[in-house]
């Protein structure tokens, strides 16, 4: 199993329903109708406006950022890709489809996606080996603000009106890993929590939502959890992350095994390292010991000589995303 953040994996077309502006070739950048949407979007950041009108996103570059995502996949062991790989930040299928068709031949998947509501148009996605059965996806939002609506010439009275915003919800793959005459349920839940930018409540509202679904998943199937749920250490320690959320329901993988692991993510600003990126497998509820994680097999993925996790430079061609992949074995009896 790997969960993995692809920093923005954008096709190079426009999608009037998301802002994906940043992510257009230079010739569809020139309009004052991109130009306005650029500066209202990132006037406090002198690096992403600049990128929002000026970045060449055109096809020869997405090639590079792909080849270079999928060379952190495909590294992981067997030379064959997980099982089982979770993304995060995914425009659409259809550079999922392009990922997958191009540089992933090999591995055998096939796409699961779901369009969410998120602004940014930044999905989750399932790959997998294994045959899907259906899939779901689980809307998350939570009330934003209220606002008093217009008074009307017939209704004087003034009513207040609920806002909500997106969470991103939780995509959700029934798996069948035993036979076509044993079949076994294998769940795979793909996850991307709000940012740093939001408050610790919003994460929780999608932490609760998850264990939620957990207790309706039936007993004898396996339910695994992945993603990018965006918790720093110090918040996991501060918020009492494990003890609050995990303790009677999940084990995260690296908490098993990653022994010699800093996290997933890091803060140049703050040195400090992070498990930004989590696999979560829950506990065998009739307490069999039917599944588990293989401690030996966990383990961040890297072919980057840097230490750190390199995001992909458009003008060095190098790197491919500020996040390492987390890869662990599941081990089912």
């Amino acid at each position: 199993m790997v969960a993995y953040n692809t920093e923005n994996l954008f096709d190079t077309e426009d999608d009037p329903k998301i802002k994906d502006e940043t992510y257009l070739p230079l010739e569809l950048k020139k309009n004052e109708a991109h130009k306005k949407a650029c500066k209202s979007q990132n006037a406090r950041y002198a690096s992403r406006m600049w990128d929002c009108l000026f970045l060449d996103w055109n096809q020869s570059l997405l090639d590079v950022k792909m080849k270079n995502l999928s060379e952190q996949i495909m590294s992981a062991p067997g030379g064959r890709g997980p099982d089982v790989l979770i993304l995060e930040e995914v425009e659409n299928r259809k550079v999922v489809e392009e990922l997958n068709k191009k540089f992933l031949s090999k591995a055998g998947y096939t796409v699961t996606h779901f369009d969410s509501k998120d602004e940014r148009g930044i999905d989750q996605a399932i790959l997998s080996r294994y045959p899907l059965i259906k899939y779901e996806y689980h809307y998350i939002a939570v009330e934003k603000k209220r606002r008093k609506s217009k008074k009307s010439k017939k209704n004087k009275k003034t009513t207040e009106v609920a806002k909500t915003k997106d969470l991103r919800g939780i995509l959700h793959a029934h798996l069948n890993i035993g036979t076509e005459t044993a079949p076994r349920v294998l769940h795979v839940l793909a996850l991307h929590l709000p940012s740093q930018g939001a408050k610790f409540n919003e994460r929780a509202v999608v932490l609760n939502e998850l264990n939620k679904l957990a207790l309706k998943v039936p007993a004898n199937d396996v339910l695994i959890a992945g993603g990018d749920f965006n918790i720093t250490s110090k918040e996991w320690d501060k918020e009492k992350v494990y003890k609050s959320y995990f303790e009677n329901i999940w084990r995260p993988a690296h908490m098993d095994g990653c022994k010699d692991c800093k996290g997933t993510y890091y803060y140049p600003g703050n040195k400090e390292w992070s498990f930004f990126d989590l696999l979560l497998l829950r506990f065998d509820r009739e307490k069999k010991a039917r599944w588990h994680w293989d401690a030996k097999s966990v383990k961040t993925l890297s072919t980057n000589k840097s230490m750190y996790p390199v995001r992909f430079d458009p003008n060095k061609l190098k790197g491919a995303s500020d996040h390492f992949p987390i890869y662990a074995e599941l081990v089912v009896d």
